[in-house]
């Protein structure tokens, strides 16, 4: 985590860059987190994507939300067909959490306050195949079958901080730490 450069801490070499205004180091949950404003951060080199998410996922992160206000992506590839974006949900006067794949999961936008702005929450999507699940903090605050499916692009970077590489779309605005994409489903030992 130092300048433009952020480092894949597996053997994955899924590393990024900054875009935009660049991310800040600042103190977070683990070391250092990202301050996020007006910025990204792309995972990939734009030829192809590093990631390859397939039937199940887990996607967590640390984050510290500046507001509630206004869609933030965590964690996404929007292709345009076939979606996978973690986001923070402005929602209607509940703001929450959700993950989408392509299609909605049936409850996850429906969880109601889960949003705690100027605090660290540690959240999660989880898809086993059938089912996403979404955990703030340990507990389960939505899930839901779904029916829709993820279509990876492999030619779109993944972002950290909004829709896809070379987007601006939905941009998170606060602070990011220890974000975590795997191709399995983490138990829920794992993740409380």
């Amino acid at each position: 985590e130092t300048g433009s450069s952020y480092v894949d801490s597996t053997a994955n070499d899924n590393d990024g860059v900054g875009e935009g205004t660049d991310p800040t180091a600042v103190a977070g949950m683990a070391g250092n987190a990202q301050s996020i404003t007006n910025g990204r951060i792309d995972i990939g080199n734009g030829l192809t994507s590093p990631i390859n998410l397939t039937s199940k996922m887990t996607v967590s992160t640390w984050i510290n939300l500046n507001s509630s206000s206004g869609d933030q992506t965590l964690v996404g590839q929007y292709t345009g067909a076939g979606d996978l974006l973690f986001w923070a949900d402005e929602g209607d006067a509940n703001p929450s959490f959700c993950f989408y794949m392509g299609d909605y999961f049936p409850n996850d936008c429906r969880d109601t306050d889960t949003q705690n702005p100027g605090t660290w929450q540690n959240v999660v999507g989880r898809y086993n195949g059938t089912q996403g699940t979404v955990f703030v903090d340990g507990s389960i605050t939505g899930n839901g079958n779904t029916n829709g499916s993820y279509s990876l692009d492999p030619v779109l970077r993944w972002s950290i901080g909004s829709a896809h590489g070379d987007s601006n779309a939905r941009q998170f605005i606060g602070l990011m730490d220890e974000v975590r994409i795997s191709s399995i489903d983490r138990t829920d030992a794992w993740l409380t």
